[in-house]
Order: structure tokens, then sequence, then C-alpha cells
């Protein structure tokens, strides 16, 4: 009955007063909203499809109604294109130029969809956003269902419902995990902000168990360093936004020594009694990654050179890179292969996005962006590559569906 209802919403007839533009990117969003949910457990890949059919409506309506403002903070694209400038530059001494160009290029339309779809969500109208919220719960409920419906298989049969699998079929579960705990935050805004708190509580805590039986440890420590980073905000408000900004710019800069000083298996070993083969295989990932760091220490590799760089002489099994296409650690990527430059850039816009954040009236709304952007780096300095068009989409849908979430209106 519930999802009869979302997609009674979908085809909704249009009001007169809308025109056509309008009612088709309004839709894409209530059907974005409802579809990452699954589409995040099931194909991560396909969130890009999401992003761009709703972004390219949003672009087009943006065009129509004559190009007004946006509602994306100045600073933050001034960053961007700083960043994508740079990146481009340095393709120049890639080790694969022209495929580093051609990242950059779809990066670039990657982050203009994005745009698009925060443009979009700003012009819905109160009915619509309602829309949008009703939808965005039922496919958190569709998507959950879909996660636990694969562990059960897993566990039962010892295989993977879908996908392939080296060791652990619950793997194959690994990124919808992720995709839920960090979709559990404008889910949680919706539920809150209708005064629904036992109902949000309860929500999370079922979410965050039902993760536990996975293998994600990703899953698992990003909401708890998303809910640092949303306490500091909605207890500390713009000195703590500061605060938290400034911690993870310095975070940036410095990851090269804390992998080397700090994320040892000495260290950790001190700390703990058991470390898991694959953070073993990420210590000794991220140590290769500083090393390549120290032979060009000011301009880096090169846009995407990860993938490229020499590495059959440091193989930890026959089927096993030292570095499998990437460091698996957002922040040393980017130092890895732009250099000091690019780290440069990249602490000014994680630095930046606390601080806007921190700038909003709403310390609720400032909080759930903190708590967002929190669980989303945590994410990215674990487990994916900073480039992958997927991961580059879910940051943008994530910022959409928290401004949808946040945002205050009238209650129809």
């Amino acid at each position: 009955m519930f999802f009869e209802q979302i997609f009674a919403m979908i085809d909704s007839p249009a009001k007169p007063s809308d025109s056509l533009t309008a009612v088709i990117s309004g839709r894409l969003v209530i059907l974005f909203a409802f579809a990452i949910g699954p589409v995040g457990v099931l194909a991560p890949k396909g969130i890009v499809v999401l992003v761009a059919a709703a972004g390219l409506a949003g672009l087009v309506r943006w065009w129509i109604e004559g190009r007004p403002g946006l509602s994306v903070d100045l600073s933050l694209i001034v960053v961007l294109a700083a960043l994508a400038l740079w990146s481009a530059v340095s393709a120049s001494w890639a080790l694969a130029p022209f495929q580093a160009l051609f990242l950059v290029a779809r990066l670039i339309a990657v982050a203009a969809a994005g745009v698009g779809l925060l443009f979009a969500v700003q012009r819905l109208d109160g009915p619509s956003r309602r829309m949008g919220e009703e939808a965005l719960l039922g496919g958190m409920i569709l998507g959950l269902a879909v996660l636990a419906g694969g562990a059960v298989y897993a566990k039962v049969t010892g295989d993977s419902l879908w996908d392939t699998y080296y060791f652990d079929p619950l793997t194959t579960l690994n990124n919808g995990a992720v995709a839920i705990s960090l979709l559990a935050w404008p889910a949680f805004a919706v539920l809150w902000r209708r005064g629904q708190r036992w109902t949000a509580g309860i929500a999370v805590v079922t979410v965050y168990a039902g993760i536990s039986f996975l293998s994600s440890g990703t899953a698992l420590l990003a909401p708890v360093m998303g809910l640092a980073g949303f306490l500091i905000l909605w207890i500390g408000g713009r000195p703590g936004a500061l605060a938290v900004g400034a911690v993870c710019a310095i975070l940036v800069v410095t990851a090269p020594v804390i992998a080397t000083s700090v994320l040892t298996v000495d260290r950790l070993e001190k700390v703990t009694t058991e470390i898991t083969s694959s953070a073993r295989h990420r210590i000794k990932m991220w140590a290769f990654a500083v090393e390549k760091i120290d032979e060009k220490p000011l301009w880096g590799w090169g846009m995407d050179a990860s993938r490229s760089i020499p590495q059959d002489d440091r193989r930890l099994g026959a089927n096993m890179e030292i570095m499998p296409l990437h460091p698996h650690n957002a922040f040393l990527q980017v130092r890895l292969e732009l250099g000091i430059p690019g780290a440069v850039i990249v602490a000014a816009l994680v630095g930046l996005f606390f601080v806007v954040a921190g700038r909003s009236r709403d310390r609720f709304a400032a909080a759930v962006m903190a708590g967002a952007g929190g669980a989303y780096l945590t994410v990215a300095v674990l487990s994916y590559g900073v480039w992958q068009n997927w991961w580059v989409a879910f940051a943008w849908a994530l910022a959409a569906l928290t401004a949808l979430a946040v945002e205050k209106r009238e209650m129809d």
C-alpha cells in the first residue's frame, strides 16, 4: 500500500500553473529519492544514472526559468572549479594523460548534474517536497528489505544472491550497507522534522543493528564519526563548525604523516588484539602510497595515476596487488596524484563544507549536514577511489537529499 502511494504521487496530475519542465523535473526528483535506496544496494553504479537524469532536468529548468541563483555556495563552486582545473593540468604529466583528461571531463559532467539536482530540489513546492520525503522513506524501506534478503540468502546458502566474491558472500553487500548507512541521515532528518523523534531514533538503531550483521566495518564506523560531527555542530554551532572544518582540512594535508606514523600494524597491535586481513592490507597499501608520494612530493604523479603506477614487484600474492587501482583513501589518493597543490585545494573544499554548513541559522539542519558529510568522508578515507563516478555522484545525491530533508517548508 505504501509503495502504491509513492507511484501514485509520481503519476499525479500536474497543476495548471506548472510548466512541462517543472513537472518533469519535480517528478524525476521524487523518482530519484525513491530509487536511490534500492539502486544503492543492488547496483551502486546506477546512482550516476539517477543523478544524471534528475540533474539534467534540473539544469534544463534552470535555463528555461532564466538562470536564477543557485543554492550552492559560491565559495564551494570556486574551489571545485580550481580542483577541476588543477586535475586537468596534472593530466599532462599523468601516466595515461588522455584517460586522465577524459576522467576530468566525466567528473565535471557529474558535478554539473549534481548542481542541477540541487536546483531541482530547491524549486520543489510544498506538496512535491512532501512527496519527495515520502519517496525517500519508501526507498529506504525497500533498500533495507533488499539488503536483508541478500544477507539472509548468504547466511543460509553460503553464496551471494548477486555479484561475485572471493571468500565471504556478505562482502557483496558492503556497498549497499554503506549506501543505506549514509542515506539514513536524510531519512532521520525527515522523521525528526515531522516530530516523529522516537520513530527516528528507533529507525536509526534498527538500521545500525542490521548493518552490524554484515561484513562492512566502514558502514559501521561512518555513522559513529558522522554522529560526532552532528553533535559538535548541534551543541557548538558556528564555532563547532569551524573546529570540525579545521580538523578535517588538517587531516587532508597530513594524511601521509598519519599513515606512516599512526596507522601502522605495530601501533594498532598495541590497542587491539585482532587486526583483520583487510585492515592489514590497507595499512600496507597506505604505506606503499606514501612511498610513491615521497618519489614525487610536490606535483604528484598526475590525475588518475594510481591505477598505472608500477607495482608488480610489490604484490602481496599471485592474485593480490599491494594497491589495486587506488589507495582506498581519498586524502592519500589526492596527495599521490595531485601533489601538494591538490591536497591544499581539497583541504579547502572539505573545510569550507563544514564552515558553510555552520552558517545555517537552523542548528539542526547544520548538524545533519555535518553528520552526513562526516560520515561520507569516513567512508572516503577507508574504501573507494576518490574519482569513482558513482561515488562522486553519491556525494551530490546525499547533498540533495539532505537539502530536501532539512529545508523548512509549509506543511500541507
